[in-house]
């Protein structure tokens, strides 16, 4: 859908479904619906026009995609689906909203994320427990180059406390020169099986 399309169908919702909520309460509508864009691999349309996803979807001519009647209304919803497109989501990744006043049985399967006006916002345990291995893996990631920096830095000061003297045996130069240059790839390796004599500590 083109971008015009999509923004049309972005404040509708938001029109609907939060046109008297504060301007927070509005984008995080309108964030729920992209993310839900993304999750079901959707256009805005799509998501907005799914059966049962959104109430006022139901009357007939209203999904007819007409500007409202209140323009000023939904001009500032407009504004909010602007700001929802152009900014960090601040829902936590919601893809369900429902009124503080009722309880609805699907809630049992979703993970609360934030609460913005008369509406609460959820995103499913699945996903929760998704973003949470990320975290983790990235925290082990972190882990491992600590360590690996580590590491480096003890061969490091191994190296750079041998003195390396150059054999006065000719026959013996050329080993020395791979010796050497194997050492720069591989200093602790070298330093355990390297002959005495070519090295003091």
């Amino acid at each position: 859908m083109d971008v015009i399309g999509a923004l049309l169908w972005l404040s509708l919702n938001i029109y609907y479904e939060a046109r008297s909520e504060p301007k927070n309460a509005q984008i995080a509508v309108a964030q729920v619906t992209i993310n839900r864009s993304k999750s079901r691999n959707l256009t805005i349309k799509e998501v907005v026009l799914q059966p049962y996803q959104f109430s006022w979807t139901l009357d007939a001519q209203k999904r007819k995609g007409k500007i409202p009647s209140d323009k000023k209304a939904f001009k500032e919803c407009v504004n909010s689906a602007l700001l929802a497109l152009s900014m960090p989501d601040i829902t936590g990744g919601a893809t369900h909203f429902h009124e503080k006043r009722i309880n609805p049985s699907w809630t049992k399967n979703m993970v609360h994320t934030k609460t913005f006006g008369v509406h609460k916002y959820y995103k499913s345990r699945l996903e929760r427990i998704e973003e949470k291995d990320k975290v983790n893996t990235a925290k082990t990631k972190v882990k491992q180059y600590e360590s690996a920096k580590i590491r480096i830095k003890a061969k490091i000061n191994v190296v750079s406390k041998i003195k390396v003297e150059e054999p006065k045996n000719k026959n013996t130069f050329a080993s020395y020169r791979a010796l050497a240059k194997f050492t720069k790839l591989n200093p602790l390796l070298v330093v355990k099986k390297q002959p005495k004599m070519f090295i003091n500590i």
